[in-house]
């Protein structure tokens, strides 16, 4: 009994494998985060800046805090969705809380846009050209980000699918408003934040699938 034990013992530790400990969060978002955002800047420069980006820039607050908002969305997103990929991570509570603020500050901002200005759409050819704006932006990176969350062991599909969401649709947000000029509450939100939403949807119907160990 005694030999077959050892027997077994120094079975297992010649077959032993060490694990690696999952590195710090950001070790693995930051690199995303800077692709990401140097991607959209590419494709915002292909496509070509709004002609009044810089007086808008300037001049105009509610632009200006909309950029302000969908930055801390995205920046926030993505860093929650770097937190969530390790079960049980340090801090990861306050970060998805934080993230979770920053969208309901945005989503409040734009539905009190659309409450003073009221609900009207530009023309069909704009439609068309901002939506289309919206899929050279996110495609790309929200491949890149599943990739990355799935290379994790999140315990929280559901909510890694919403920061997901929020971390491309907040850097995206940015690129379509200094590519589309249209300035109109019910066009903003409809148009370029419809698309978000139908990912956000299609993330949630999968996520449990997509972000399964």
């Amino acid at each position: 009994m005694g030999n077959d034990i050892n027997n077994l013992i120094d079975r297992l530790v010649e077959e032993h494998q060490g694990v690696e400990p999952e590195p710090n969060p950001l070790v693995k978002m930051l690199p995303l985060l800077v692709g990401v955002v140097g991607y959209m800047a590419s494709v915002v420069v292909l496509i070509g800046l709004r002609s009044d980006w810089q007086a808008m820039i300037t001049a105009s607050a509610t632009y200006q805090i909309e950029l302000l908002l969908s930055l801390l969305v995205g920046v926030s997103g993505m860093l929650a969705a770097g937190w969530l990929r390790i079960p049980y991570t340090k801090n990861q509570r306050w970060i998805v809380s934080a993230a979770l603020l920053c969208g309901a500050a945005f989503v409040g901002f734009e539905l009190f846009r659309l409450l003073s200005e009221g609900v009207s759409l530009a023309s069909v050819s704009a439609f068309v050209s901002c939506y289309l704006h919206s899929l050279y932006l996110a495609t790309l990176p929200t491949v890149a980000l599943v990739m990355t969350q799935r290379s994790g062991s999140t315990t929280h599909p559901y909510l890694s699918a919403l920061m997901g969401v929020f971390a491309i649709a907040g850097f995206a947000w940015i690129g379509l408003r200094l590519t589309c000029e249209v300035n109109l509450a019910g066009h903003n939100a409809i148009v370029q934040l419809s698309p978000f939403i139908l990912l956000g949807m299609v993330l949630g119907i999968s996520a449990k699938r997509l972000y399964r160990w």
